[in-house]
């Protein structure tokens, strides 16, 4: 009776993992420059989770185990520039996306400071 137990357990357990990867979904792509030149030096960031990952060196990314939804995505290269763009992710399904930064596409951060005299 025990091993009957242990083995629905353990059954249920992989269940539950499968139903898991079947409720999330994927998003990979390429970040090229406006020229299409592969960019392997970009940082890609889902804005909505606050997640990054680095471009490989070919130019790719990938990320995982996400929500079903809408996302904004923003590419970040200090050589080449910046794009954002948006993707809509399904359970199950993993979509690609092919993003061009461009040069002309330039965010600073601008600090004002001051003092009373």
């Amino acid at each position: 009776m025990i091993r009957v137990r242990a083995l629905a357990l353990v059954i249920s357990f992989f269940d539950a993992a499968g139903l898991f990867a079947q409720s999330t979904g994927s998003i990979t792509g390429t970040v090229y420059s406006s020229q299409a030149a592969i960019v392997s030096d970009a940082t890609v960031t889902l804005v909505e989770v606050r997640r990054s990952v680095q471009t490989a060196a070919d130019g790719t990314f990938t990320f995982t185990n996400l929500r079903p939804g809408h996302y904004h995505v923003r590419a970040e290269s200090p050589r080449e520039g910046s794009a954002t763009g948006d993707i809509e992710v399904a359970a199950g399904e993993t979509r690609t996306l092919e993003i061009v930064v461009d040069r002309a596409v330039h965010a600073e951060e601008i600090v004002v400071s001051a003092s009373l005299q």
